[in-house]
């Protein structure tokens, strides 16, 4: 069996306080973790933290934004999947590492989502949908609406799901915290990987 996380953030910052004006949600933010290490967090958010207009597909790890915002609290979710749904996953999201630059932040949906009006654009995500359409694609989650429309609180009612914990995102312990040396080595290695 293999398992992987579900990951809903506020981080607090004016954005997500923006965002949380429209959907009155504790959470506003949802991205998938692959391993138990938190090394391997996909969404689609900010590209560079500094800067919440730029965004794109993103290792959360990578980018260090929960490191940037300190205080944002979250809930995290457990999903046990089979081989095959696993596989699935692990493959759609290849496909996104491998054509990152290819894919850019759905600020077009993201308005249609907020207006209740379902917009699809071509190589596009805002970080629900993006989530939501991996989960679905993969076999593992069926959502009763459009993909589209997804917000990141739906996500935590997904029945198969298990609460792992919830609380200041910088008190979580799984193997999250690795050292700088083994994060470099990691980061060098992806680098290699997407040359």
């Amino acid at each position: 069996m293999n398992v992987i996380y579900i990951l809903l953030t506020n981080t607090r910052s004016m954005l997500s306080r923006s965002i949380q004006l429209f959907t009155n949600d504790p959470y506003n933010h949802v991205s998938l973790v692959l391993n138990e290490d938190f090394t391997e967090i996909y969404s689609f958010g900010r590209l560079k933290k500094e800067n919440p207009l730029i965004g794109g597909f993103v290792n959360e790890f990578q980018t260090k934004i929960y490191d940037h915002f300190e205080k944002t609290n979250c809930l995290i979710l457990s999903i046990d999947l089979t081989d095959f749904e696993y596989t699935e996953l692990r493959n759609q999201i290849g496909r996104f590492k491998y054509h990152t630059t290819n894919f850019k932040y759905n600020i077009v949906g993201y308005a249609g989502f907020l207006v209740n009006y379902p917009i699809k654009r071509k190589k596009a995500y805002f970080c629900s949908q993006f989530v939501g359409e991996l989960l679905q694609n993969s076999g593992i989650v069926y959502f009763d609406k459009p993909i589209e429309l997804l917000k990141p609180n739906d996500f935590a009612r997904i029945s198969n799901t298990k609460k792992l914990y919830e609380g200041p995102f910088n008190l979580f312990e799984p193997s999250r915290k690795i050292s700088d040396e083994m994060y470099n080595m990691i980061r060098l290695a992806m680098i290699n990987l997407s040359e």
